[in-house]
């Protein structure tokens, strides 16, 4: 029974009552009009959980530290904060109510974060020259098991209870791996946390994942390019990140 039919269950048993008192009591105004009384109640409500991510950027430029000569070369972004915490703790008038969120309907279902990251090709185009330039296809970059997109991320640097799961390198590329999981919670018992204590002014508390991710890939070797001396760009692929709640059944 969630909490909106146990209030309903309580103002029914109010109204029972108050009749039966009315009859006993003076049974003899029942005879001088229809007589009543309002029964009104008031409840302060806890504010519900949400689950968050935010430091995803717009665009993720993939660099090199040297020029490709031929043989295989790195490409790697600069390190990217992701967040991911459950809001909350909200400050009231009262300093015993309303101090932390909670997750409605604490039955079997329960809300779980995970962050899923997808890239929607399997190919880098590679172009050369001014203006829209000229695409090379023997540069471009095949996303596959042995060249994917990698993400490595780093543990969460504020998950004081290791309550998050963190995939350490997750391997992209269009051989059934175009959708991974780097991080996410597991097990009800660790979203259950939430209802105990959450400190949202300092960030801590076990329930916020504050890591940090690259973005590399490797430009295979043994390709001349059309262009020798000329800047290649490489574009074509998107990697989304979502937040997506799920329902878990287990403890």
């Amino acid at each position: 029974m969630n909490n909106k039919k146990k209030l309903g269950a309580a103002f029914i048993s109010l109204a029972v009552s108050g009749l039966a008192g009315l009859m006993l009591v003076a049974p003899g105004a029942l005879a001088n009009g229809p007589n009543g009384q309002g029964i009104g109640a008031s409840v302060l409500t806890e504010q519900a959980c949400n689950w968050v991510n935010f430091g995803v950027p717009a665009d993720i430029t993939l660099t090199s530290a040297s020029t490709y000569d031929g043989t295989p070369l790195q490409l790697t972004a600069s390190a990217t904060v992701l967040n991911v915490y459950v809001t909350g703790a909200q400050a009231t008038t009262s300093a015993t109510e309303n101090t932390r969120c909670i997750f409605y309907e604490l039955g079997t279902d329960k809300s779980r974060p995970s962050v899923v990251m997808t890239i929607d090709d399997a190919q880098f185009g590679a172009k050369y020259g001014p203006g829209d330039g000229v695409e090379d296809t023997d540069m471009g970059i095949n996303l596959d098991g042995t060249t994917p997109l990698v993400v490595d991320s780093s543990p969460c640097g504020v998950d004081v209870d290791n309550d998050w799961t963190v995939l350490s390198s997750l391997d992209l590329h269009n051989d059934g791996s175009a959708e991974g999981i780097p991080i996410e919670m597991k097990t009800r018992s660790d979203v259950d946390k939430v209802q105990l204590a959450f400190n949202e002014t300092a960030g801590t508390g076990g329930q916020r994942c504050a890591t940090t991710y690259t973005v590399s890939l490797l430009l295979p070797g043994g390709v001349e390019p059309d262009s020798p001396g000329a800047t290649y760009t490489f574009s074509g692929i998107t990697l989304s990140t979502v937040l997506t709640p799920a329902f878990i059944d287990a403890p």
